[in-house]
C-alpha cells in the first residue's frame, strides 16, 4: 500500500506547485544546454492530477556545415527519437515527496494526421529497468527544495534517456 497523502490533498499544494514550476523550468534549461535537446516541454498537473511530464526530442547529434554565399551555415543533425518521463502518483509522506516513474520513447511525432478521419499514432515503447521510485526529502524552503527537485527530476530524465539508448543499441 502506498504511504502518504496525494499532493492534491496536501496543505502545501500551492507551495509545491510553485517549487515544481521553478524546478521544471531549470530542468528544461539543463536538457537544452547540457544534453543538447532542441525541443523540451514539460507539463505540471497539480490541480487535476498528481503528475508531471517532461518530453524531450530532437537531440542534436552533430552539425553539418554548408557553404553559402553569406558564409557558413550550421545545420543540426538530430536524433528522431522522443523521450518522455512521467512522474505520477505524487504524494507527501511526512517531509518526503514520493512518486512513480514511467519512461517512454517513440520516433517522430506522437500522432500524424493526414485527414480528419485518417491519423496514425507512433509506436510508444516503455523503457525497462529504470528506477521506478522518485523520492525527494523536502525542507519546505523554496530555494533548497527547488534545487533538490531539479537534481532529482534531471537525474531520472537522464536515466530514462540512457536506458532507452541502451535498449535500442
Amino acid at each position: 500500500m502506498e504511504e502518504g497523502t496525494s499532493i492534491l490533498d496536501s496543505k502545501q499544494l500551492r507551495y509545491l506547485t510553485t517549487v515544481f514550476e521553478k524546478a521544471l523550468e531549470q530542468v528544461k534549461y539543463k536538457l537544452e544546454e547540457d544534453e543538447k535537446f532542441l525541443s523540451v516541454e514539460y507539463e505540471l498537473y497539480p490541480f487535476d492530477s498528481d503528475r508531471i511530464v517532461i518530453t524531450a526530442s530532437n537531440k542534436k547529434i552533430r552539425e553539418d556545415m554548408q557553404k553559402t554565399e553569406e558564409g557558413e551555415l550550421r545545420i543540426p543533425i538530430v536524433d528522431t527519437k522522443t523521450y518522455s518521463v512521467s512522474i505520477e502518483n505524487l504524494r507527501i509522506d511526512q517531509n518526503i515527496l514520493k512518486g512513480d516513474v514511467g519512461c517512454f520513447t517513440w520516433a517522430g511525432p506522437l500522432v500524424s494526421v493526414r485527414s480528419p478521419t485518417d491519423f496514425y499514432m507512433a509506436d510508444v515503447k516503455t523503457v525497462e529497468k529504470i528506477n521506478e521510485r522518485f523520492e525527494v526529502h523536502l525542507s519546505f524552503e523554496s530555494i533548497d527544495d527547488t534545487k533538490k527537485l531539479v537534481d532529482a527530476i534531471f537525474n531520472v530524465t537522464k536515466e530514462c534517456i540512457t536506458k532507452a539508448t541502451e535498449q535500442n543499441s
